[in-house]
């Protein structure tokens, strides 16, 4: 596990994302950690990264109220 800011050491914003990890380089995880919460705001690094539904998005970009229920783990692979 390692923290965003390990893929975009030159970008201020993923040296404040404390509640977001990367397993290896390629696969990005953004657990919801607010109890009952079914949406949270994920930030993006530089590139494209697509999430559990096949959506892609490009990054840098926070992804404001994304969708998350209860028995889903938001996830995004990079997309190379």
């Amino acid at each position: 596990m390692r923290p965003i800011w390990w893929i975009a050491p030159n970008d201020p914003k993923a040296f404040l994302i404390d509640d977001q990890f990367l397993v290896g380089n390629d696969l990005l995880v953004a657990p919801v950690t607010t109890d009952k919460a079914r949406k949270r705001d994920i930030y993006l690094p530089s590139g494209e990264w697509k999430d559990q539904r096949g959506v892609v998005h490009t990054g840098p970009q926070t992804l404001t109220d994304f969708k998350a229920e209860l028995n889903e783990l938001p996830y995004f692979t990079r997309n190379n």
